[in-house]
């Protein structure tokens, strides 16, 4: 007999310490041993860190295919959870595996590979247990974040640039590079009257994100944050509003400049674009599927009189797949 086994565990706390993995594995290579099955185990399948109610686990794909090409006779897991906490999911790739007269085993629940009904009964009572157990599970677990939410013991998406959350204190506090970077920004923009585009250009200091450039529309919406100077910060939990204090970096007399230049600078007309005689339909058209304004583009092959192809295209046509 030729055995697959797999292995799965849920957290990435579980994928650091890879106890839970590993006591999978040694229990599937004891049952496959010579002192009690004496099946050669082919190969162990597995999936760290991957939700058990999640059906396109890459580890359990791989395992499915092969057991549709009859690489094994059999397959193996510790316990019926590993295998999947969704019941229709779980009936749906055990009925594949027997379609492929393959048997299934489950070592802790006594599940041995043979087909029954009273083991395809325990199968469904099982499934259902775990598919209960992971509902109660994330009810409890969303309560509790609800909770700690409406006491401010945690923070609720993203903390401005500028500040940062301390776990210790529970309070949001002022980040002290980022924060120096704002005053900076502020100072290029209102004192020294600089374009958003010179500032992105000539900040020396990082973004929040690795690897990210900054950009104008970034450090417009940073300067347009009534947070720098209410001390406030709001955001949306599942049951509304909730409001976090923390410390102000600039007066709102300064914040009032900023809006002032920033109304200033945006009813300046810029440029027009050369685009706007070339594209007759510039700005006009819209995608319809996502609903966004045609860019109009040119391409790089030339016409026959050296003229440039245009066209209008989506810009999410060429980033997505969808």
């Amino acid at each position: 007999m030729k055995a697959a086994g797999y292995i799965r565990v849920s957290t990435s706390s579980q994928v650091d310490t890879g106890e839970s993995m590993s006591t999978q594995r040694k229990k599937i290579e004891a049952y496959c041993a010579p002192t009690l099955k004496s099946w050669e185990l082919v190969k162990i399948y597995e999936d760290a860190g991957i939700s058990g109610a999640k059906d396109d686990r890459p580890g359990l794909q791989s395992l499915l295919k092969a057991a549709a090409n009859h690489e094994f006779d059999v397959v193996i897991v510790q316990d019926l959870s590993r295998f999947g906490r969704n019941t229709l999911h779980l009936k749906q790739n055990i009925e594949l595996l027997k379609n492929n007269d393959i048997s299934f085993v489950s070592i802790d629940n006594g599940i041995d590979g043979a087909s029954s009904p009273i083991g395809d009964l325990l199968v469904n009572i099982l499934s259902a247990i775990y598919e209960f157990e992971r509902a109660t599970i994330i009810a409890r677990t969303t309560e509790n974040r609800q909770i700690r939410w409406d006491e401010k013991r945690i923070f609720v998406g993203h903390v401005p640039f500028g500040y940062r959350w301390d776990k210790l204190t529970q309070r949001v506090e002022i980040h002290d590079e980022e924060a120096a970077t704002y005053r900076h920004i502020v100072s290029q923009y209102l004192d020294f009257k600089k374009s958003l585009a010179t500032i992105a250009d000539e900040l020396q200091t990082p973004t929040r994100r690795v690897g990210n450039t900054w950009v104008p529309p970034v450090i417009g919406r940073i300067l347009k944050n009534e947070t720098y100077y209410t001390g406030r910060i709001t955001t949306k939990a599942k049951k509304g509003e909730i409001v976090y204090d923390c410390p102000r970096i600039i007066t709102h007399a300064r914040w009032l400049r900023i809006q002032e230049q920033v109304k200033a600078n945006s009813s300046t007309p810029g440029p027009k674009s050369s685009r706007i005689s070339e594209f007759l339909l510039y700005g006009l058209l819209q995608c319809g599927v996502c609903g966004s304004t045609l860019l109009s583009m040119y391409e790089s092959r030339p016409r026959a009189n050296g003229e440039k192809w245009r066209n209008y295209a989506c810009h999410w046509h060429t980033v997505s797949t969808k």
